[in-house]
């Protein structure tokens, strides 16, 4: 499926979206971002009281307000824009997980997601649409190994609506699901690229790839032999239960179970 045939798509369900104008916060929100000088706007004391979202509301009137004025297609036309970056990062970070079909379905579930209608309708969602742009950036960074930009995303992200301040622990579940997998993934698809770019890329990419603090944590716990290396949150309880609980199992792991199944069971007659 094409980039165009998802634009056609896109703009068969939603076009009708822009013929609305703005209404009910829209209105209040573009007047404070007009009247109130900016430093006084990200206080948070001007528009809607109650939450405090400087990104998507103060400066995304601000900068907005100033440049389309009351008329809504602009709006219209940037949510659209943010909402295009998210669905292609969420196919991007998706495809270097799972495969190109998968990210594939995963972009087109999100652009046939119901609620998207109303997100690209009114203009006042954007709070929604940039709070989901800078958690998909997140997943992407992270993905990427750009821990740094990763967290900043994150706080961009709990600074557009609070909902996104889970992203942390949805970064915790990718690390418990996709564990080194993901990041050699991501290292074949980055290699994949380079060898059609320039030569420090290619360079970059022939280094071995250095030692993280996942890759010592392989191997800690008999239960996770074989499975992804976990991370420091991870570990934690892993590392507790160790300290205050015996060994669940005395059986052998390295020999047959016909050869050790006598020594198996006069132990098991001996535990409490």
């Amino acid at each position: 499926m094409s980039v165009a045939a998802f634009a056609l798509l896109a703009l068969a369900l939603y076009a009708r979206g822009f013929t609305l104008g703005l209404v009910g916060d829209d209105d209040t929100l573009l007047d404070a971002a007009l009247r109130v000088p900016l430093a006084e706007l990200l206080t948070g004391r001007h528009g809607i009281l109650g939450y405090y979202r400087p990104v998507s509301r103060e400066l995304y009137f601000w900068i907005w307000g100033h440049l389309f004025g009351p008329s809504a297609l602009g709006y219209h036309v940037v949510n659209a824009i943010t909402f295009a970056g998210v669905v292609t990062m969420l196919f991007l970070f998706v495809r270097r997980w799972l495969g190109a079909r998968t990210g594939l379905l995963a972009a087109l579930a999100l652009l046939l997601f119901p609620p998207c209608g109303a997100l690209l309708s009114w203009v006042s969602c954007a709070q929604d649409l940039i709070a989901l742009f800078w958690c998909a950036a997140s997943l992407l960074l992270y993905q990427s190994r750009r821990y740094a930009l990763a967290g900043l995303a994150v706080a961009l992200a709990a600074l557009s609506k609070e909902t996104a301040a889970v992203m942390p622990l949805v970064l915790v579940a990718y690390e418990w699901a996709a564990g080194d997998g993901a990041a050699a993934n991501a290292g074949v698809a980055a290699r994949g690229e380079a060898r059609t770019g320039d030569a420090p890329a290619r360079a970059r990419w022939s280094r071995p790839r250095p030692r993280v603090a996942s890759d010592r944590l392989r191997g800690l716990h008999p239960h996770r032999r074989g499975r992804p290396a976990m991370c420091a949150v991870e570990q934690a309880p892993l590392r507790a239960r160790a300290a205050c609980w015996p060994p669940p199992s005395p059986r052998p792991a390295t020999l047959p179970w016909p050869v050790c199944a006598p020594a198996w069971q006069a132990t098991a007659h001996r535990l409490p």
